[in-house]
């Protein structure tokens, strides 16, 4: 193990990624919103993120080469043939075609921002400096090493491509409080002026009926949280943190998810819980973080479910374990039909053995049975 993170570092130097000049520095991926320069931004950074995933470990194995060539080989393709990584080249495509997009349609280009050769350099770099601490947290401090890596902005980046993923996929919107979209059709089926403030802030986020109007849903769903609402408070916390018709406000958000949540609010746990995982206007806890997903999963919330996959999968403040992550990514695909839950359980059970498997599938088993809780 010592050996190869001598390896390791001695190739990254090798290839030009540690050298006097440091790379240009990227700032942090943002989460996908309604600002759509920002959404291609984000893009395309998780684009190069995930295509210099493959780079590092394919440079472990064939020796040492630059990645911009890399990107142009046939390796790329071919590591894109192994089971365990179609879903991630799949996001690569995903997020090439989304930009594209809306590069066309927005007049947008990625030499605006940052050259190729910036992103790749720089996410070859950080790429290595995370698997290089990955590698050595088994043979070091473990706890240490789990520090090091929460610290990263790699750490941070992965996240929110998972966010990416969902906004390629088009779930982005189940974010913002359309829970039953049955009942959603029935309300677009009524007269707007006999509708609720909440349904009718509901009609203006989504254009249902009505011109899509942010402001207007903003100002509607103010009045309700004012009120108490505890539905309108965890929307009008959405939309300051996506900034949907208001200036994005962090703390404000976790303002509103903090008094919905108050109120039992599932939604509003979660997505108090992601901004204490990540830092968003609160200072980053993820003890706290893990302790609103499971008040919001006990009600059967299938975004906490999801987010409890990754607190396992990923180890955020708890050790990484994979048999966790894929019972709660199996629970999060059969009660919300997620589809990126779905592509995880995939992913894992092919990382697993079948005995692992089998414990997961057991372990789903125990937690229905107790409704979610002690899972």
């Amino acid at each position: 193990m010592k050996h190869l993170t001598i390896t390791l570092l001695t190739l990254l130097m090798s290839i030009g990624l540690i050298a006097e000049e440091e790379t240009i520095d990227i700032p942090p991926i943002m989460p996908p919103s309604y600002s759509v320069e920002g959404n291609y931004i984000g893009l395309i950074q998780c684009k190069t993120l995930y295509e210099m995933y493959f780079f590092t470990f394919y440079r472990l194995i064939a020796g040492v080469d630059n990645p911009k060539t890399f990107l142009e080989s046939e390796e790329l393709k071919m590591m894109c043939d192994f089971d365990t990584e179609k879903i991630r080249c799949g996001y690569i495509e995903k997020f090439t075609e989304k930009s594209n997009e809306l590069a066309i349609s927005q007049a947008l280009s990625r030499e605006d921002f940052w050259s190729e050769k910036d992103l790749t350099e720089f996410y070859a770099y950080k790429m290595f400096e995370f698997a290089t601490i990955l590698e050595k947290e088994g043979i070091e401090d473990k706890e240490l090493g789990r520090e090091r890596l929460a610290k990263l902005q790699m750490a941070d980046d992965l996240s929110t491509c998972t966010d990416y993923r969902d906004y390629v996929d088009g779930n982005l919107k189940v974010d913002i409080g359309v829970e039953n979209h049955e009942q959603l059709e029935e309300i677009s089926k009524k007269d707007f002026n006999e509708l609720s403030l909440n349904d009718q802030a509901m009609m203006h986020l989504l254009g249902r009926g009505v011109k899509q109007d942010f402001k207007e849903a903003v100002r509607l769903f103010s009045i309700m949280a004012d009120e108490g609402s505890e539905y309108a408070q965890a929307n009008l916390g959405l939309m300051y943190a996506n900034g949907d018709g208001v200036k994005k406000d962090y703390k404000k958000a976790v303002y509103w998810f903090r008094k919905a949540a108050e109120q039992g609010n599932a939604s509003a746990l979660t997505s108090l819980g992601f901004h204490y995982s990540n830092g968003y206007g609160v200072d980053k806890d993820h003890e706290e973080a893990m302790r609103l997903y499971r008040l919001s999963a006990e009600q059967g919330n299938w975004m906490a479910h999801r987010n409890l996959g990754y607190v396992y999968k990923e180890g955020k403040g708890v050790r990484i374990d994979l048999v966790y992550a894929l019972m709660w990514f199996i629970i999060a695909a059969g009660a919300g039909g997620d589809e990126i839950a779905d592509s995880e359980v995939q992913d894992l059970s092919n990382q697993l053995n079948k005995s692992q498997v089998k414990e997961a599938t057991g372990l789903v088993d125990d937690c229905v049975d107790n409704k979610f809780v002690g899972c």
